[in-house]
């Protein structure tokens, strides 16, 4: 799935989407590994003080495909919508439109029911549903980073069920926040009627800020087994004080011969 928090997405989930009769695409990106290693690097550094407004295709609450260690404030409720596409093959797209409402009943916890419209070019349109949570056991602090953990589920999506661990950390010089940095361990598995596989990998992001309402979005991970390039992503999200949330990149979550345009929005309903 795809969060970018995976829902798993992930909407985490993160987050991954669902095609019904045959394998689905989730928005993925294949990366060099150069980028990797650059991620890598980049963790012993920096992370932006938005990195919980940040969004995965699914939900709030991530990077563009997963999640990060980040929850929303208590009582909060906010509605995402995104649209991307992927291609498994020449000529096979797929076009998929999330929609989820998010809730935090603690300022640990993190509950979003999520359903997704998918068009394809062999089956007929569908919608796939299902939800996401995510707890977090610590919060980030100058002594410690923040650490979570996160699971999703959508039925008959190709990325069907996942689980995430995750560890996020805020970089500060003379007190300003100069990088945020995401590590963590996923499990994912298809549904029974793809063949019921499962994989565990890894997967490393980074925000970079630009401004003090934009942050500069990277992320790349390990391949799944039963995915045919790794979930990596490339893009920009926008926070502002009231809330809104809007993210522009380029992504693919495992199932795309390459990075395809992203485009979500998030608001705020109230507490």
């Amino acid at each position: 799935m795809i969060y970018s928090d995976e829902i798993v997405l992930n909407l985490t989930t993160q987050g991954t989407i669902p095609c019904e009769g045959r394998r689905s695409r989730r928005a993925r990106w294949s990366v060099p590994g150069a980028l990797v290693i650059a991620l890598s690097a980049l963790f012993a550094t920096v992370i932006s003080s938005t990195a919980c407004h940040a969004q995965s295709p699914y939900a709030p609450g991530g990077l563009f495909i997963h999640p990060t260690a980040y929850t929303p404030r208590a009582r909060e409720f906010s509605i995402y919508a995104a649209g991307f596409t992927e291609e498994e093959a020449p000529g096979m797209t797929g076009y998929f439109y999330p929609l989820a409402l998010t809730y935090a009943p603690t300022n640990r916890l993190q509950v979003s029911g999520s359903a997704v419209y998918h068009q394809d070019n062999d089956t007929p349109s569908h919608t796939h549903f299902g939800g996401f949570l995510k707890y977090q056991l610590t919060p980030d602090t100058l002594t410690h980073p923040a650490i979570a953990i996160a699971g999703g589920y959508f039925g008959h999506d190709h990325l069907e069920s996942t689980v995430s661990g995750i560890v996020s950390h805020s970089f500060t010089v003379r007190k300003r926040i100069v990088a945020t940095l995401h590590t963590g361990v996923k499990w994912g598995a298809t549904p029974h009627d793809q063949g019921g596989y499962s994989d565990v990998g890894g997967f490393v992001g980074a925000q970079l800020p630009l401004s003090r309402e934009w942050n500069l979005v990277g992320e790349t991970s390990t391949r799944f087994n039963f995915d045919i390039a790794a979930a990596s992503s490339i893009g920009v999200m926008y926070h502002n004080r009231s809330g809104a949330d809007v993210s522009i990149g380029f992504v693919n979550g495992g199932r795309s011969r390459g990075m395809k345009f992203f485009f979500g929005v998030g608001l705020p309903l109230g507490h």
